[in-house]
């Protein structure tokens, strides 16, 4: 089971970097969104809270990512303990 939480809200107009912080950045978000489609090949559920345009460090909204979390999680009970029995 896998949980994606990356900018789940559909495909984003491409950015171009114009600073070096926003090219580590760029970089940054390529590396993520690569390792979470490797991890999600392997997966036999994955959940997708609908975490919008909450970006990935914002630490002042962690409390409505557990919520959604939390939402999805339940949303998804059914499934989790049909791979747990199996």
């Amino acid at each position: 089971m896998a949980v994606e939480v990356s900018d789940n809200d559909g495909p984003q107009p491409p950015r171009v970097p114009t600073t070096g912080a926003e090219i580590v950045v760029r970089a940054s978000e390529i590396t993520r969104n690569h390792l979470a489609r490797l991890r999600a090949q392997a997966a036999d559920l994955i959940l997708v809270p609908p975490t919008g345009r909450i970006p990935l460090y914002d630490v002042r909204s962690l409390s409505a990512c557990l919520a959604l979390g939390a939402q999805t999680t339940q949303e998804h009970l059914a499934d989790i303990r049909a791979l747990i029995a199996d």
